[in-house]
């Protein structure tokens, strides 16, 4: 399956999780054997150098008669299962390797394995909100955005009141630069001076919809979207196929 091209690799990641596999074969030596911190520590080995070789999925995009769905699946993100397995991991580190690992005290180390279970607890609710509540829907003649946290219903955006679809960048969770997508919408016949937007993108902004889908691909599908005629009855297998990256220019 692809990279992400969307989403930039952690810094040194690869490199972390190399080093953290060195460490867990040197403690396997007899006079610094501890199993399940052995083991712990090659587990995060393995995690770093897994999400080091980018982001793995495949676009979460659904067809029904007359729409597209995009969402947010939370298994098709090599980041989610960092959080799932590399927070328990570091947790169990800090809880049973305080005398193993000498440095500090192992006091220190079993309150970071607490941190680490209170931030395992945390990031699991996001990513799982996210699973939940992100989701855009195309049609013909509207847009229909549900971001997390709403309390109303989900926006539609009538294609006329699409103002632009643009390129943006927002922090990503590891606080690195990511390219986002960003629709701007005026407030229709009824107000038509508001103007609103939604952001979608992998981005640690509370109300930003993260969807599985290459970023690339969902501003080049929603600007075909845009651009092409409503009653084209081809228009949404062409979207379609760019945002499953499938079209002859995607790249």
């Amino acid at each position: 399956m692809p990279k992400r091209r969307d989403k930039s690799e952690p810094p040194g990641s690869s490199t972390l999780g190399t080093i953290m596999l060195l460490m867990a074969a040197v403690f396997t030596f007899p006079e610094g054997r501890n199993w399940p911190v052995v083991a712990a520590i090659a587990g995060l080995g393995f995690l770093f150098t897994f999400i080091g070789s980018g982001r793995i999925y495949r676009p979460a995009v659904t067809t029904t008669a007359d729409a597209i769905l995009c969402r947010f699946d939370l298994w098709r993100d090599a980041s989610f299962y960092f959080v799932l397995f590399g927070l328990p991991l570091a947790a169990a580190i800090g809880l049973l390797g305080g005398d193993f690992l000498g440095r500090f005290s192992p006091n220190f180390w079993r309150f970071l394995g607490i941190v680490m279970l209170s931030l395992w607890i945390r990031f699991l609710f996001i990513f799982v909100r996210q699973g939940r509540q992100s989701w855009l829907r195309i049609s013909p003649m509207a847009l229909t955005v549900h971001q997390p946290g709403q309390q109303t219903a989900a926006t539609e955006i009538p294609r006329g009141a699409v103002e632009a679809i643009a390129a943006t960048t927002a922090k990503m969770r590891n606080y690195d630069n990511a390219p986002t997508t960003q629709i701007t919408y005026s407030g229709g016949d009824q107000s038509p001076a508001a103007i609103g937007s939604v952001l979608f993108g992998p981005t640690n902004t509370k109300k930003t919809a993260w969807l599985t889908v290459e970023q690339s691909d969902l501003l080049g599908g929603l600007q075909a979207w845009k651009d092409g005629d409503p009653n084209d009855p081809g228009l949404m297998d062409r979207v379609e196929a760019i945002l499953r990256g499938q079209a002859p220019d995607s790249v």
